[in-house]
């Protein structure tokens, strides 16, 4: 495996830790790829991006709204995959191709921005206000009964201090799912396929940013 590594949560059950066993054993009798590691790393990249972006486009289709992916363009990925490696990344730039393709379109405060903003700040106030009824929600996790998510270690974890230290990118997947599963039980989400598009990938070829 070329991407990182993975590791579960402290909270994953049997059935997910037996899932993502047998996916590492299927992965590792594959061939490798027979491209170097950094064009895989931005192939990856860009299936992820697009998975991400269908994603989005289903959700936005059941409130009726059409997202655009514009970065999942198939000339836009082959336009990317065209350029030398050291031309795509450099310490001294923010997504430098990205910057350049904005030339004549963006301010020039935007395009040549160093970083990105984020939500950190909101995310952990929310955590904290919401706490309490994060642990409660143990009880009834949806997770814990498909046996994805052990009861004992969930709720620790939803109760425990170090949920406001960081950490947050497990317990966000791990939030996100359970909502879900919570949502279709009272018919909260459209099939997938419903609306617009079709529930098809949104990108001919998928991309990133």
């Amino acid at each position: 495996m070329w991407d990182r590594f993975p590791v579960s949560p402290a909270w994953a059950g049997d059935a997910a830790e037996e899932h993502v066993s047998a996916l590492l054993r299927y992965v590792a009798t594959t061939p490798p790829p027979v491209i170097d590691r950094d064009r895989y790393a931005w192939l990856h990249q860009a299936q992820e991006a697009g998975r991400i972006a269908t994603h989005l486009a289903r959700e936005t289709a059941v409130a009726g709204l059409l997202a655009h992916s514009p970065f999942c363009d198939d000339l836009v990925i082959m336009t990317c995959l065209s350029v030398a490696l050291e031309q795509a990344r450099t310490p001294w730039s923010y997504k430098p191709l990205l910057a350049e393709a904005m030339r004549g379109v963006l301010p020039g405060q935007i395009r040549l921005r160093t970083t990105k903003d984020h939500s950190g700040v909101e995310w952990y106030v929310g955590l904290k206000a919401r706490q309490p009824d994060l642990g409660a929600w143990a009880e009834g996790s949806r997770l814990v009964a498909a046996g994805v998510a052990d009861l004992e270690a969930l709720r620790r974890a939803l109760i425990s201090p170090g949920l406001l230290r960081g950490g947050s990118a497990e317990f966000e997947a791990t939030l996100g799912i359970e909502t879900w599963l919570r949502d279709l039980e009272f018919g909260e989400f459209a099939p997938a396929g419903a609306g617009p598009g079709g529930g098809d990938d949104q990108c001919g070829v998928p991309g990133a940013d």
